[in-house]
């Protein structure tokens, strides 16, 4: 048997080339930074209830600043031992290695409503609950992509929502212990489910949106936290 070795290709940034994404923004910058069709500001869409919608810009707006590398938890005067696991966030503004900066508004966002959540949280099916979600993010991404100037769209899945559409089926009443898949012995994920239905909606060349729009789903909590 015959093993080669291939190293690791470098990626080319600004003003220079480095195996790792994040020390190559930190240090040489994007790779259009001196373009002058660059992203100066970067309009961000969100959509979600009213309390998710909140925490995701509270936690982009504590990354607009620098977020010190972790520390040792054995040393907290110290860096952890793992310094290129856990390197520092050089933060998002114009006078960081980005060059770019975040644009927020509440144009920008969409918020459900309390009693549209509550009806899928009640649906007693998992797929059914996911289909509906996914048509309650689409329907708010439609908006915005059409009547906005956002340029990336932030999903915000409500935790009620997410809890909703976690893992598992409860088992049938005459197949205790066992779960029941979707399609082909797979369960439908409501991330996979979203991104498709989006990426089919904008190819689509009757849909008036004239631009390139970026979409991300946020399926996590944040906790900010300044002693962490």
């Amino acid at each position: 048997m015959n093993i080669s070795f291939f190293d690791e290709p470098e990626l080319e940034f600004g003003a220079g080339r480095h195996i790792d994404i994040r020390f190559g923004i930190m240090t040489y910058g994007p790779l259009d930074f001196s373009s002058s069709l660059a992203p100066k500001q970067i309009n961000l869409g969100v959509v979600g209830s009213t309390e998710s919608i909140e925490g995701v810009q509270q936690w982009l707006e504590r990354c607009r600043v620098e977020i010190p590398a972790k520390r040792s938890k054995e040393r907290p005067d110290k860096l952890s031992n793992q310094p290129n696991l856990f390197p520092r966030f050089p933060g998002f503004s114009a006078d960081a290695c980005f060059q770019s900066k975040l644009v927020m508004s509440d144009t920008l966002c969409r918020d459900f409503q309390k009693s549209a959540v509550a009806e899928i949280v009640k649906l007693a099916d998992r797929r059914a609950r996911i289909e509906r979600s996914v048509e309650l993010f689409l329907e708010e991404i439609r908006y915005l992509a059409q009547n906005t100037p956002a340029k990336v769209i932030i999903c915000a899945v409500p935790l009620p929502l997410l809890e909703a559409m976690g893992p598992g089926e409860l088992a049938d009443e005459g197949n205790e212990g066992e779960t029941t898949p979707d399609i082909a012995g797979t369960q439908i994920d409501f991330h996979d489910m979203l991104k498709a239905r989006a990426m089919q909606l904008y190819r689509n060349p009757t849909m008036p949106c004239p631009r390139r729009l970026f979409f991300t789903i946020c399926c996590r909590t944040f906790r900010i936290d300044s002693e962490e």
